[in-house]
């Protein structure tokens, strides 16, 4: 993921030709990272660090300085100081891309006054009470589309219906949920999943090289990479383009963002974004979730209880999610252990105090979520899957006094988290919900480890064995 970034963001090209160093910061010895991290381990080394040189530390990532954070109260120093316009790293593959081949940027790869003005035009879409209620209906079907679909025995390909379900219901949210936009979805949406899962499997392949160097020489891996995310582009402006040249097809967000003022590229480049930003994430984290679940029978059970006792014979919907505490914490705790994000990424833009240490403008800093969600000193019984630990302070809203909540931010925070958070949680809170209620999970993996492929994400397949309830 960082082993061999150039050019980056121009503020980092800046820290490095100033050659400015964190002062009097512990670092593991010179090339210990090219050595011990690799693409997929580089949550390992951040923990082992951490451990025998404290919550803060400086590394070298082939020329561009780097802090890496594993302190709760440093992270909320840091989201607290960064100021209007944070700015966070973007795989480097996709800006080469959008340079090479001049195209404007989504909300996801802007930065400044460009980044902020979009970026409130978008807000009350996805985090306003009332418009996320629009919502409930879209996410339901998703679910009782996913789960439906499922027969007593071992489930086979969970990763594949997770991304179509992940994919499909952003889209239906997107461009709208009635017969005429389904009919579209059906005839493109293994495709568009394919493509979405395809370019972060070749943005990780060629973060083993030189991306610059691959996109000048057109290499095998480069050309992969672009055909994907050419071909993905294409067939979301594809929907998007026939969603809006029928006047009564569309109900969706694209509608909203079209009244908004928002041109066609504008839609085609923030709904890409979007698409891209949830399909992985919320599928990998739904993965994860059912894992859990059938790992832990006493976990599965605690949530079924809840459920019934909410809802009876009847379904979970979307309304139930905020009475069902138990889930939630349960969701929490998966974010927790299994982070998708396992950094959360800003560039210092100005110099700054770390705790006892000062950093330059143009740091890369590096917010060790992994780490700190398995950091005993911060949760107790850190590996443990407790749901338990959020109840209390999901009911008070007080995360900070007892679980330290920047020691685990799975959406970020501030002005530049996650934009799709509340459709996120409520997809997968629904998800464990309904899953328990109709099924009892149990898995022939036990021990799944946590790798790295650019996101934090299973090492192999997820097993699954359903017994209808």
């Amino acid at each position: 993921m960082f082993s061999r970034q150039r050019n980056l963001h121009p503020l980092l090209s800046r820290s490095l030709h100033q050659r400015s160093r964190p002062h009097e910061m512990p670092s593991p010895p010179p090339g210990t990272y090219l050595r011990e991290a690799g693409t997929d381990r580089i949550h390992q080394y951040s923990q082992k660090w951490h451990g025998l040189l404290g919550p803060i530390f400086r590394e070298d990532l082939g020329g561009c300085q780097a802090v890496f954070i594993s302190c709760p109260e440093v992270c909320q120093a840091i989201f607290a100081g960064e100021g209007r316009y944070p700015v966070h790293l973007v795989p480097e593959p996709w800006t080469i891309y959008l340079q090479k081949k001049n195209k404007k940027r989504g909300l996801f790869f802007m930065d400044g006054e460009e980044w902020w003005e979009t970026r409130k035009r978008l807000n009350p879409l996805f985090l306003k009470h009332l418009n996320v209620k629009k919502m409930h209906p879209t996410v339901e079907r998703g679910v009782e589309s996913l789960i439906g679909g499922w027969k007593p025995g071992k489930l086979a390909n969970l990763e594949s219906q997770l991304y179509t379900w992940s994919t499909s219901t952003m889209l239906a949210i997107l461009l709208g949920d009635n017969t005429v936009v389904k009919e579209r979805l059906e005839e493109v949406i293994e495709e568009v999943v394919w493509h979405v899962q395809q370019i972060f499997v070749t943005s990780a392949a060629l973060s083993t090289v030189d991306p610059h160097q691959a996109a000048q020489q057109s290499t095998s891996a480069w050309q992969e990479f672009e055909h994907h995310v050419e071909t993905g582009l294409a067939l979301v402006q594809h929907l998007v383009i026939k969603t809006l040249a029928d006047p009564g097809g569309h109900q969706g967000l694209a509608l909203d963002l079209v009244q908004l003022g928002f041109s066609e590229d504008d839609i085609v480049r923030i709904l890409a974004d979007l698409l891209l930003a949830a399909a992985d994430t919320t599928s990998i984290t739904g993965a994860w979730l059912l894992h859990v679940l059938a790992t832990t029978p006493d976990v599965q059970a605690a949530v079924g209880q809840e459920t019934a006792g909410l809802c009876g014979a009847g379904q979970a919907r979307a309304t139930d999610i905020k009475h069902l505490r138990y889930s939630a914490g349960l969701v929490r705790e998966v974010m927790r252990l299994y982070p998708v994000a396992p950094f959360l990424t800003r560039i210092a833009q100005k110099p700054m105090q770390l705790g006892s240490y000062q950093v330059d403008g143009g740091t890369l800093l590096l917010m060790s979520s992994y780490a700190m969600g398995r950091n005993g000193d911060i949760f107790d019984h850190p590996n443990e899957v407790r749901p338990d630990r959020w109840k209390r302070n999901l009911n008070t809203k007080d995360l900070q006094r007892s679980t330290k909540a920047f020691a685990s931010l799975p959406f970020g925070h501030g002005a530049r988290g996650c934009i799709g958070r509340r459709v996120a949680e409520m997809e997968l809170n629904l998800l464990a919900s309904r899953a328990c209620q109709e099924w009892k999970m149990t898995s022939g993996e036990k021990e799944v480890l946590f790798t790295m492929r650019m996101v934090g994400i299973p090492d192999k397949p997820i097993s699954l064995h359903l017994e209808k309830i």
